[in-house]
């Protein structure tokens, strides 16, 4: 098992990107602002990111499903940051600073979705699906919340549905979750609410860095270090390749 005090390196045999997982047609998406050949300054994809504090119009799925993430605003765009060995997307809590994508919705099936990142703010969402109905969350939310510690929030037109654990977060995580299942830096979380079960996701809008009520929209205020997002059954083998990989990008012990 690789312990917390141990990162893979690109030169280690446990090195493995999680283009393993994408094999055979999988659907899903892969971020990972930390390539700057997948990062563009525009939505079109004409001007490439080169240095520091440019900004990010385009970031491609590294998938291969071309679900690509973009901003159309010149001036609502994150922005690509590196200090010369961990990069990533900074974003504020401005309602401007999230970029859209087009992955599908898990419906009522499974999925996998881990996502590291580092919070400046109580509240932290940071892949949304919203259905745009009235009922208290349009959708599909991966948050860290102040009261919650994590949550999965999701709802279609019948009902709502939380995975929710009370455990107090770090600032810089990896977030792993399934339709039943929390995890943080590679450790299960106890769940005090698990009701997702039933859920049906499948009318979508697709927000990267926003989790999207029918009241509201809230912004990620941090650092966005990549995420790797499956439609489908995975494996805990698959969990594990994307948490590992992720950890290594954002420099973040995980268990």
């Amino acid at each position: 098992m690789i312990t917390a005090s141990y990162l893979p390196t690109a030169q280690s045999p446990l090195y493995i990107t999680p283009s393993s997982i994408f094999t055979g047609a999988v659907d899903g998406v892969w971020y990972d602002p930390s390539d700057l050949s997948t990062l563009f300054q525009d939505s079109a994809g004409t001007t490439p990111v080169t240095a520091d504090g440019d900004p990010v119009g385009l970031m491609l799925d590294k998938s291969g499903n071309g679900f690509h993430a973009t901003q159309v605003t010149a001036g609502n765009r994150p922005v690509y940051k590196t200090d010369g060995v961990t990069s990533w997307l900074q974003c504020t809590a401005a309602s401007s600073h999230f970029m859209t994508h087009t992955a599908n919705a898990p419906e009522t099936g499974e999925f996998l979705g881990v996502y590291a990142f580092e919070s400046s703010a109580s509240v932290v969402p940071f892949l949304a699906f919203g259905a745009g109905i009235s009922t208290s969350y349009t959708g599909m939310a991966f948050r860290h919340s102040s009261t919650s510690g994590i949550q999965l929030s999701g709802s279609d037109a019948t009902g709502s549905g939380n995975l929710v654990s009370s455990s107090v977060s770090a600032a810089k995580q990896i977030v792993s979750a399934t339709r039943t299942t929390l995890f943080r830096n590679g450790t299960s979380l106890a769940l005090s609410t698990n009701t997702l079960g039933s859920l049906n996701l499948s009318n979508a809008n697709k927000r990267l860095f926003c989790y999207f009520t029918f009241t509201n929209q809230l912004f990620l205020n941090g650092k966005f270090f990549g995420g790797v997002y499956v439609k489908g059954a995975t494996t805990t083998q698959q969990r594990q390749i994307a948490q590992y990989y992720l950890a290594q990008k954002s420099r973040t012990a995980i268990s």
